[in-house]
């Protein structure tokens, strides 16, 4: 699927904030978004940015999902402050202002000069849920586990916060590029659900914490239960 980088200017900060848009999905180049913020890129310093005139380079940053963008710029409020949360909802409004346009004629309609990505190139690009990732990892003979205990060991290894039945992604987790969140529609709530997603790469690390010994098979056969929010 290939994907375009879209420069969003935030006025309050007179900084462009880039979108990585395929049909599908808008997702943030985290180093604009930490820039946005703070004099420095933080954890994404040393990726590329947007000052060459073709954008493709930029477009090979670690991009996430407007949840997942929200969730490190709520970790990081504290130093932040109040902008932080001015800027998460700016991506909102941002995130369904592209997708009146429709996604797929932003897409179209990008300028010649932004040459397209490949998305499927992006590291920890496909996402699974707990249970799914429990799916995989449970095939290799040297691991037992399912999604309740694979909930317990990320709790356990630091990469999750509980609270209540909830389980949240640590800061150190998302920047890491091992967990995502996902707003999710579920019939009998009135407001969507943040769903915990695993990427490739959160699996590939638990198989080697879980002391996994055969080849990685990422094929699932367990469909997601929850419908994704528009």
């Amino acid at each position: 699927m290939s994907a375009v980088v879209v420069p969003l200017r935030w006025l309050r900060h007179g900084v462009d904030v880039c979108a990585l848009v395929t049909a599908t999905e808008v997702r943030w180049i985290m180093r604009d978004v930490a820039l946005a913020l703070f004099a420095d890129a933080r954890d994404f310093a040393g990726e590329p940015g947007h000052k060459s005139e073709l954008l493709r380079d930029h477009g090979t940053a670690t991009s996430w999902s407007t949840s997942t963008a929200s969730h490190w710029l709520n970790a990081n409020k504290q130093e932040a402050g109040s902008e932080a949360v001015v800027l998460m909802q700016w991506l909102v409004d941002q995130e369904a202002h592209l997708e009146r346009q429709g996604l797929a004629e932003v897409v179209r309609l990008a300028s010649p000069r932004n040459i397209p990505v490949t998305a499927t190139g992006h590291p920890a690009r496909e996402l699974y849920t707990v249970a799914q990732a429990a799916e995989i990892l449970d095939r290799d003979p040297a691991i037992m586990t399912g999604q309740n205990r694979l909930f317990d060991t990320m709790l356990r290894s630091g990469w999750t916060i509980r609270t209540g039945d909830s389980h949240r992604p640590s800061a150190e987790a998302v920047r890491l590029g091992y967990l995502e969140v996902t707003n999710r529609n579920i019939p009998v709530l009135d407001s969507p659900y943040p769903q915990l997603l695993v990427t490739v790469d959160g699996i590939r690390a638990l198989h080697k914490r879980l002391g996994g010994q055969a080849e990685i098979r990422f094929t699932t056969t367990a469909p997601t239960a929850l419908m994704e929010t528009k």
